[in-house]
């Protein structure tokens, strides 16, 4: 189990050099500021040629893009402000909620069959992938 924590101002300044951005992509933690994560992962081996691992995550972030919330600045806020002591506008909120199931099936010692049902965003996505090992 892990969750992410990230403040709506962290990384996030007026003045553009100093945001926490490079070449577009943020610094620090992929989901970008004002934004939470839970992932619950679970690996379950049933012998030794079955297995099954199963993935529950949930982000709420306060909208746009990672890149989006960093570049963020209000209008109303003078750039020397820190938010750290004042309290910073509401942003709003989206939910999204992902999990995944993959059965990993060991035909042999050099092949292995891996199907994947990811279910997201109200749709389901089905994988199904063979793996062959070469000594």
């Amino acid at each position: 189990m892990e969750y992410t924590r990230i403040n709506r101002w962290t990384g996030n300044y007026c003045d553009s050099l100093k945001r926490w951005i490079e070449r577009d992509v943020p610094i620090g933690h992929s989901i970008g500021s004002d934004a939470h994560n839970l992932l619950i992962n679970s690996y379950f081996p049933f012998n030794e040629n079955l297995a099954v691992e199963l993935s529950f995550n949930w982000i709420e972030d306060g909208g746009g893009t990672a890149i989006e919330r960093l570049k963020e600045w209000p209008d109303d806020v003078p750039c020397e402000t820190n938010f750290g002591k004042n309290n910073p506008p509401p942003s709003e909120k989206n939910t999204a909620y992902y999990a995944v199931g993959t059965l990993h099936y060991l035909f042999k010692k050099n092949i292995m069959a891996n199907l994947n049902m990811d279910f997201r965003n109200n749709e389901a996505l089905w994988n199904l992938s063979i793996s062959y090992g070469y000594k």
